[in-house]
């Protein structure tokens, strides 16, 4: 295996946009993780943090990237300890097997089962992006588990960053609005647009999202607001029903058994209430 470089991400503050030294716990927290990067191509580390105000209170995120190693990039697929996770899925589309897709992640438990599932089929690269997740601690928390799972189970990962002003101004008017509700599809919208628009950034011609693992979140409206959002961009969503064939409880069984952190609610302020 290649010898892995090491990549030190740096911070943009909000206000002067001026690049400087992440804080050693920031590297320590995300040593050992791996970025695809296309043949000749080499991508540059951005983490940004919050610092003020009540962005401070509610904030500290990373676009953080690093090397993957391999000739190709691509990863061979794992099969989960339930069995043959990716012939189980539900695929609702017709993207040609080995296309490139950015999988949006919400979290480990729900990646463990679908990253596995998908990659069986496709060349898969994930998308921690969830700008939605209150408070600062459980963002943590929930980017630890995912980093842990990628170190477990090794496959490409970018953490994405900000979001939170176009997040809040999408829940606006809708804090009463039950699970599932319209604020649940503003908050999914939100964060497959980022997804689509660096999928096409990253040069990928499709992109997707384990949020269909959940039995908290509707698929139908799921695989709706990535088609939607799949449209604006020029690329392609796979859609799933990632519940299909026992797909969650599979994913308890898996994350359980790799010992990741499993939350207690869905991730926003009015969910944890």
């Amino acid at each position: 295996m290649p010898a892995r470089r090491r990549v030190v991400p740096h911070l943009v503050h909000p206000e002067d946009r001026q690049q400087r030294d992440v804080e050693h716990e920031a590297e320590e927290e995300v040593r050992g993780a791996h970025q695809r990067a296309p043949p000749g191509e080499k991508r540059s580390g951005e983490q940004r943090r919050d610092e003020g105000g009540q962005q401070q209170q509610d904030r500290n995120r990373g676009n953080l990237s690093f090397p993957f190693g391999g000739k190709s990039g691509k990863l061979s697929p794992v099969r989960s300890p339930a069995g043959g996770a990716g012939s189980l899925v539900k695929l609702l589309c017709d993207i040609p097997s080995g296309t490139e897709v950015l999988v949006h992640v919400c979290c480990a438990p729900d990646a463990c089962y679908g990253v596995r599932a998908l990659r069986d089929r496709f060349d898969v690269t994930g998308f921690f992006y969830n700008p939605n997740i209150h408070p600062v601690e459980e963002f943590r928390k929930r980017l630890r588990a995912t980093l842990d799972l990628q170190e477990k189970d090794p496959f490409p990962l970018v953490v994405g960053a900000g979001g939170e002003e176009a997040w809040e101004e999408a829940a606006w008017g809708l804090e009463g609005e039950p699970e599932r509700g319209r604020r649940c599809e503003a908050c999914v919208r939100v964060r497959l647009r980022e997804t689509a628009r660096k999928a096409v950034e990253l040069g990928m011609p499709a992109f997707g999202t384990v949020l269909t693992v959940s039995p908290r979140k509707d698929a139908a409206m799921v695989n709706r607001v990535g088609r939607e959002e799949g449209e604006r961009t020029g690329i392609r969503f796979v859609e799933a029903d990632m519940k299909k064939g026992d797909g969650y409880l599979k994913s308890v069984r898996i994350s359980r058994e790799m010992g990741l952190y499993r939350q207690n609610y869905c991730g926003c302020r009015y969910s944890f209430r």
